[in-house]
C-alpha cells in the first residue's frame, strides 16, 4: 500500500507539472484524476469532476468528450473539444488502457489549446522560411563569388605600358591588402571597373562576396530597398523579406559605381554604413552589423557637386581617403597598341577570326583621340573583327567604322544625312564623356532620356 500510495504521489506531482492538459477516467468513465494544466485550459476545477461520470458531464461543462468515444470504440480517438466554462477550443486525443481481459480499464485524455498550436505552427513556419532564407542568400554568395572568380581569371585586368599605369598598379600593389575606402575618379570608359577588379583580386577579400552596383542604373523610388533591404510588408508591395545588396557584401567588397549619382537621401545612409559599420532594413528597427569594404567609382568632381549641395562633404571626405585619378585615352596615347593587341585577340578567339591590323590602321589608332576612352576603343575592335572581310584591318576599315572622311573627299561626295549623323555621335560622346548617366545627358541636351537611350543604341555607343 505504501509502494502504491508513493506511486500515485508521484503520478500526481509528475502530471501537475507538465504544461498539457491530462484527464484519466476508468473504463466505465468515471472520473479518477485532472491535473493542474487541465484547469489552466478549461476553466474546470478538479472537484467539479473527479468522481463523476463522464456521461454525467457532457454538455454540463465541455462538449464533444473524446473519452466516451474511446470507450465505445475501444481505440485511439481524435477530437475538438470544448470548454463551455471559457469558451477555449482544444485538441483532445485519447488513448483506451486495457486490462489483461480485453476491458478498458483507464482513459487517459491529453489536451492542447488550438490557439497555442497555431502559435507553435506558425513559429516553425517562420523558422523554416528564415532557415530557407538563410541557405539562399548562402548559396547566391558563393554563386556570386565563383561568377566573379571565373569573370576575373578570364580577363587579363590592367593592360598598358604608361608611366600613368605602371604608377596606379603600384599604387593598388600597396594599398589592395588593407581595408582602406578607395575613391576611383576618371571619365568614362576609362578602366574605372577594371581597376577596382584589380583591387579585389589582390586583396584579402577576394575569396568573399564581390557586388557591383551602378548607382545611375537604379530607379530612385527603388535604390533604398535595393541597397539596405527591407522587412515583410514594410510597404506596398513588398510581400517578402528582402536582403539588400550591401548586405548580402557582408565580408567582402562592394563597387559603387557611379558613386555621383546616389540620391542625397542615401548618402546619410550610406554615412551610416562607413562610420558604424551597420545598416538599417526598410521596416526593421534593429542595426545589422556589416563588415564590407567600399570602392567608389565617379566620372564626376564629387567635391564641386558638394559645393552645389548635390553630394554630402562628409560623405566625399569618406570615400576619398585614397583618390585614384585615372587619366583618358588620349593622354596616354602609349597604352593603345598594347590594348589593341589585346582586343584584338579576345575577339578574335571569341568569334573564331584570325584578325589583325596593318601599319596604317595601327598609325590611326594613335592618331584618334577616342572621346569614350578605352571602352569606345574595344567596341570599335569588336565591330571590326566582325564586319571585316580580309584578315588584314586597313586604315579605310577603322575610317569606315570611327566616321571619319579622309583628306581627299570633296563636298560632292558628301551626304547631308550622314553629316548629321556624324555630328549627332561626336555631340552624343562629348556629353556621354561629360556627363556619364544618360539622365543628365537628356537634360543637358534638352530631349527625354528615352531618346538618349534609343541614339545610343542606333550609333551603338555604350
Amino acid at each position: 500500500m505504501e509502494i502504491k500510495e508513493k506511486n500515485k504521489l508521484d503520478f500526481e506531482e509528475i502530471a501537475n507539472y507538465l504544461h498539457d492538459a491530462i484527464f484519466v477516467s476508468a473504463g466505465d468513465g468515471e472520473v479518477l484524476f485532472v491535473n493542474s494544466a487541465y484547469t489552466r485550459m478549461t476553466g474546470i476545477a478538479a472537484e467539479e469532476v473527479v468522481g463523476r461520470n463522464i456521461s454525467d458531464l457532457e454538455g454540463s461543462l465541455f462538449t464533444n468528450s473524446v473519452t466516451l468515444k474511446v470507450i465505445k470504440n475501444k481505440k485511439a480517438m481524435n477530437s475538438i473539444g470544448k470548454s463551455l466554462k471559457t469558451g477555449n477550443e482544444m485538441l483532445v486525443s485519447g488513448i483506451p488502457i486495457f486490462n489483461e481481459d480485453g476491458t478498458i480499464k483507464y482513459v487517459v485524455v491529453n489536451d492542447r489549446q488550438i490557439e497555442e498550436l497555431e502559435g507553435i505552427k506558425e513559429e516553425l513556419e517562420s523558422a523554416r522560411e528564415k532557415l530557407a532564407v538563410a541557405k539562399k542568400d548562402t548559396y547566391k554568395k558563393k554563386l556570386e563569388i565563383d561568377h566573379l572568380k571565373k569573370a576575373l581569371a578570364s580577363k587579363n585586368t590592367m593592360i598598358g605600358v604608361s608611366s600613368h599605369i605602371e604608377s596606379i598598379k603600384n599604387e593598388i600593389e600597396h594599398i589592395a591588402d588593407t581595408d582602406v575606402n578607395i575613391l576611383i575618379i576618371g571619365e568614362t570608359g576609362v578602366g574605372k571597373e577594371v581597376i577596382a577588379n584589380e583591387v579585389y583580386t589582390k586583396s584579402s577579400r577576394r575569396d568573399k562576396p564581390y557586388i557591383k552596383i551602378n548607382c545611375a542604373a537604379i530607379p530612385d523610388n527603388l535604390m533604398e530597398s535595393e541597397l539596405f533591404g527591407h522587412e515583410k510588408g514594410s510597404f506596398t508591395g513588398a510581400e517578402k523579406k528582402k536582403i539588400g545588396l550591401l548586405e548580402l557584401a557582408d565580408g567582402g567588397t562592394v563597387l559603387l559605381d557611379e558613386i555621383g549619382e546616389l540620391p542625397l537621401n542615401l548618402q546619410s545612409k550610406l554615412l551610416r554604413v562607413i562610420q558604424q559599420k551597420e545598416i538599417m532594413r526598410i521596416g526593421k528597427n534593429d542595426p545589422i552589423k556589416v563588415d564590407i569594404r567600399i570602392i567608389a567609382a565617379t566620372n564626376r568632381d564629387l567635391k564641386a557637386r558638394a559645393e552645389e549641395g548635390k553630394f554630402r562633404l562628409d560623405l566625399y571626405y569618406r570615400l576619398n581617403v585614397l583618390p585614384i585619378n585615372v587619366k583618358p585615352l588620349r593622354d596616354r596615347k602609349e597604352d593603345i597598341p598594347e590594348l589593341g593587341d589585346f582586343f584584338i585577340d579576345r575577339f578574335n578567339k571569341k568569334y573564331g577570326k584570325s584578325k589583325h591590323f596593318n601599319e596604317d590602321a595601327k598609325r590611326l589608332l594613335l592618331v584618334y583621340d577616342w572621346p569614350g576612352n578605352v571602352r569606345e576603343l574595344e567596341n570599335i575592335i569588336e565591330r571590326l573583327v566582325v564586319i571585316t572581310m580580309n584578315d588584314e584591318i586597313g586604315e579605310g576599315d577603322i575610317r569606315k567604322v570611327l566616321l571619319i572622311g579622309d583628306d581627299e573627299k570633296n563636298f560632292g561626295s558628301c551626304n547631308i544625312k550622314d553629316e548629321v549623323e556624324k555630328l549627332e555621335i561626336e555631340i552624343l560622346k562629348r556629353a556621354m564623356r561629360e556627363h556619364g548617366s544618360t539622365r543628365d545627358m537628356a537634360r543637358v541636351l534638352g530631349i527625354n532620356q528615352s531618346n538618349v537611350v534609343r541614339k545610343m543604341r542606333k550609333y551603338n555607343l555604350k
